[in-house]
């Protein structure tokens, strides 16, 4: 979700502070994001877990989850949120992509292990890939926080950072969900025209950068 706002900002650089939709857009999003969830509980369930209904107290728990969340993002953490402190040097873009590629490939490597999704282990030893997987998006999320507020983070790291991570969630495709040939050469193919087009906005990026 985060990856392709940024790569929009990379691309229009002159809307970046600018909200994308007025309250009418966002109540159509908010509409067709109901609606998508209504799809999805009428069409996965029936041929991945047929008859499955998940309990009353759990679904209660999932909306009020929910609700806090959108009050703590909506009306709590604005504006009272610290900045974290800059870091003290800054990795060169391609070991940010480096680190943004492990990180991802961690973090959905634990979750979706090949050969016995979703999680390794049964029971209650589920919840220890599960910490771990956590463990590393909160530390790969307060590095790049901590960079991003280092004077010098630029565009060229954005697109490095969202390759490695795009190129990890390919490989994790290939290798996890993909149920035939098809889908895994059509992953590939996927994976390098996202890897030709990060290549073209980096450069497009470098030249645009001494007018900015």
């Amino acid at each position: 979700m985060l990856i392709p706002i940024m790569l929009v900002d990379i691309l229009f650089p002159a809307h970046r502070d600018r909200p994308y939709l007025r309250p009418g857009g966002l109540a159509g999003v908010a509409a067709l994001a109901v609606l998508g969830v209504g799809m999805v509980r009428m069409t996965i369930p029936p041929s991945q877990d047929p008859g499955y209904q998940a309990p009353v107290a759990v679904l209660a728990g999932v909306v009020l989850a929910v609700a806090i969340l959108a009050v703590l993002a909506l009306r709590v953490l604005p504006g009272r949120t610290p900045s974290p402190a800059p870091a003290s040097r800054l990795p060169q873009p391609a070991a940010a992509g480096l680190l943004a590629l492990l990180a991802t490939f961690g973090f959905l490597g634990l979750l979706f292990p090949a050969g016995d999704p979703p999680a390794f282990g049964e029971g209650a030893w589920t919840l220890v890939p599960m910490a771990m997987a956590a463990a590393i998006g909160a530390g790969a999320g307060w590095l790049f926080l901590r960079w991003s507020a280092t004077g010098g983070w630029s565009d060229q790291h954005r697109i490095w950072a969202a390759g490695g991570a795009l190129m990890a969630h390919s490989v994790v495709a290939v290798y996890v969900f993909a149920s035939s040939t098809f889908d895994r050469v059509g992953q590939i193919v996927l994976a390098a025209i996202t890897v030709l087009l990060l290549a073209l906005l980096a450069r497009r990026t470098r030249r645009a950068a001494p007018c900015l």
